[in-house]
């Protein structure tokens, strides 16, 4: 990403993708409570099983290519970019 047009490039290709896998149909998309991107790197809360994240993996990684997406299971913390995320019940 040295290019000055390089977070650009990312972005419109980026929001190309998640169309295409939003709009995909699949009953997968269902499990996903809360989706957020930046730049690259994507935080996502899921309510799925297991199994089927990782067939959303699957799902994402057929898409293209050139990308490789991996998970991170966090429980109730996970760190995304510089912040560490809990999760507290109520």
């Amino acid at each position: 990403m040295g290019s000055p047009l390089a977070p650009l490039v990312v972005e419109v290709f980026m929001d190309a993708f998640e169309r295409e896998i939003f709009d995909s149909g699949s009953g997968l998309i269902l499990n996903i409570r809360y989706w957020h991107r930046y730049v690259d790197g994507v935080l996502c809360m899921w309510s799925g099983s297991i199994s089927e994240l990782h067939d959303f993996l699957n799902l994402l990684n057929s898409k293209h290519s050139n990308i490789k997406f991996t998970i991170e299971v966090g429980g109730n913390t996970i760190n995304f970019l510089d912040l560490s995320i809990s999760r507290q019940d109520e």
